[in-house]
């Protein structure tokens, strides 16, 4: 009887079951599919990040390079004389009489540069002396010290007697 039974319910959801039985495994199917496209997204868009920040890493790269070929155009040539005579030409076209002009020992040297520093002692006007210190700030002269003198009690305007340690970062001669 319980055989009967359970045939007859068969009998009458056969239909059902099967189709349930279809859908269960599309579902099942579906399933897995979406899983792998799931994985393969997350494998691309990890792809896609890495790309994104290698990008990035050659832009930043790039910006550095051209802020130093930017810094290596404005090196003085890697000498002394050199350094001086920038210095002198500069001094002149300012208008400020150079008293003394002594090196002093090198700073840094590393394998691509040296620094160089001149002891100046100058005579200038106040727009002069102004003139010389923008055309140092805009070449690759960097001012370590300034001492500027002048009379508190003078009434008169005359010039100013300065005292300037300048540092030249320059090429170094490659051979």
């Amino acid at each position: 009887m319980i055989q009967k039974d359970l045939n007859r319910v068969f009998n009458r959801y056969k239909n059902v079951i099967v189709v349930g039985s279809i859908l269960l495994a599309a579902v099942f199917l579906l399933f897995k599919e979406f899983n792998m496209y799931q994985t393969k997204f997350k494998s691309l868009n990890y792809k896609f990040q890495q790309v994104k920040a290698k990008k990035e890493l050659i832009s930043q790269i790039e910006r550095k390079e051209a802020r130093l070929r930017n810094i290596e155009g404005r090196l003085l040539p890697g000498s002394l004389l050199n350094f001086k005579q920038a210095v002198e030409k500069l001094a002149r076209i300012s208008k400020v009489d150079i008293i003394s002009l002594r090196p002093i020992e090198e700073k840094k040297q590393n394998p691509y540069y040296q620094q160089i520093g001149l002891d100046l002692k100058l005579s200038a006007s106040y727009g002069s002396f102004v003139n010389f210190i923008k055309g140092l700030e805009r070449s690759s002269i960097e001012i370590e010290k300034v001492s500027i003198k002048r009379s508190v009690y003078s009434k008169q305007a005359g010039p100013l007697a300065i005292r300037l340690y300048v540092v030249g970062i320059m090429k170094k001669e490659r051979l």
